[in-house]
């Protein structure tokens, strides 16, 4: 992109166009179904599938989602505004999160230190190879509009459409400066994103495996008493009562200092230093080589500590034969 966007800008903002009608329209279809049932009683209608010919079968909260979706994406080529451009790359951000799945902690790690190396490479050194910041001056290139090549090719005079800038990461207005933005990759969200995903699905298995040992160390001491005593007494409900309590303390302790906890205040932590650092030096900074440590270091530190981190380093779907067996 850094040699060839002049020449093929308006490919990407086509490309970048159609694939975020099509990620919001998968964020949106499950949202405009839930809503619809809400109105309509009978769910045959909302979820029958009509032929639409070239455009293959799909229900009425598919067709409402492609409209709203085409009309988020139209309003962003038009006006180029940078609150469609932040919901446009949010969208892209869901959907890749959604659909990648990191196996273990070893290749997550492997994936973070490889992103870290690029990124600072990148940001730091790009500058004495190509007189300038690559990183910056990719992630701030603007591209024309397709409306205007359109236009020209229709002989309309179209002066006004707006130069876009494509939705590769998130912008801020600044509060202090008008007209300055900071800038947020998309890559600094989705790969540690991925890593939150991960441990937010062993926080799921350590819970579905905590309630597993609960109930068969409930059957087992059922079956115990039974032996001893040859009637079929009912379990002791005191001793119940008891583990019972222990059972819900146990699992609120867990949920109140799960590995995902950790690593968000991990990441929040990450991303202030990283800005803090930006405005100290007034220079962009590589968001990955602050939010990575800040990510791992408690995570590792608190698997160690748990007995977790051979669990989550060398398993993938943390031994279990089908993943079907705890949701997230």
């Amino acid at each position: 992109m850094f040699f060839y966007f002049d020449f093929f800008q308006s490919a990407f903002v086509i490309c970048t166009s159609v694939l975020a009608v099509i990620c919001f329209s998968n964020l949106l279809s499950p949202v405009f179904t839930h809503f619809l049932k809400l109105f309509v009683s009978d769910a045959e209608i909302i979820e029958k599938k009509r032929n639409l010919h070239l455009f293959g079968s799909h229900s009425f909260s598919d067709i409402l989602s492609y409209m709203v979706s085409l009309f988020v994406v139209s309003l962003w080529i038009i006006t180029g505004h940078w609150i469609f451009m932040d919901l446009i790359g949010i969208g892209f951000c869901i959907v890749f999160i959604s659909i990648i799945r990191l196996p273990s902690l070893k290749v997550s790690i492997l994936l973070l230190f490889g992103l870290v190396i690029y990124d600072v490479v990148w940001v730091y050194f790009s500058k004495f190879i190509f007189n300038s910041n690559v990183m910056v001056k990719v992630a701030t290139k603007e591209a024309d509009n397709p409306f205007k090549f359109f236009a020209k090719r229709l002989n309309i005079d179209f002066k006004e459409a707006p130069k876009l800038s494509l939705p590769g990461k998130l912008i801020i207005p600044s509060y202090h400066e008008e007209g300055n933005f900071s800038i947020l990759g998309l890559g600094d969200i989705v790969i540690p994103g991925l890593l939150l995903c991960f441990v937010l699905r062993f926080d799921a298995y350590k819970r579905n495996q905590m309630a597993f040992n609960y109930n068969v160390e409930k059957s087992s001491n059922t079956k115990e008493e039974k032996f001893q005593t040859g009637f079929n007494l009912s379990y002791n409900k005191k001793d119940l009562a008891r583990f019972s309590r222990f059972y819900k303390f146990t699992r609120v302790q867990i949920r109140r200092w799960s590995y995902f906890r950790c690593s968000l205040i991990g990441y929040l932590f990450g991303l202030l230093t990283a800005t803090m650092s930006s405005e100290i030096f007034h220079q962009a900074q590589p968001a990955l080589l602050f939010l990575v440590p800040s990510i791992l270091f408690p995570l590792l530190m608190m698997a160690y500590l748990n007995g977790d981190l051979n669990l989550m380093w060398n398993k993938p779907n943390f031994g279990l034969k089908s993943s079907a067996s705890f949701n997230v």
